[in-house]
């Protein structure tokens, strides 16, 4: 396990083509991409940190897919309230 110190650093991104599923109480719920404006077009991105945001509820449980990578991250599980990389993957490629 790898403690996350910096959440608003760790973002995905939908024309990253990443995957982010939320995982709260075992239910899947959907978080809201922010939309980027950028030179070409527009983005959607999500940091860790935007999702607690959104789900400020203990046990919070985040699996990010890229194509080559993924990891599983948890948010509330420990007595630190703090976010913690507790796996990772090959990526759905």
């Amino acid at each position: 396990m790898e403690k996350i110190d910096n959440p608003q650093e760790i973002y995905f991104s939908k024309m990253g083509m990443d995957t982010v599923l939320v995982i709260l109480n075992d239910e899947v719920v959907n978080p809201k991409w922010n939309r980027e404006p950028h030179d070409v077009g527009v983005d959607e991105t999500i940091t860790l940190e935007d999702i607690q945001k959104q789900f400020p509820y203990p046990g919070l449980l985040v699996i990010a897919e890229s194509p080559l990578s993924g990891a599983i991250y948890r948010w509330g599980n420990y007595s630190d309230m703090a976010w913690w990389q507790v796996g990772t993957m090959a990526g759905y490629a």
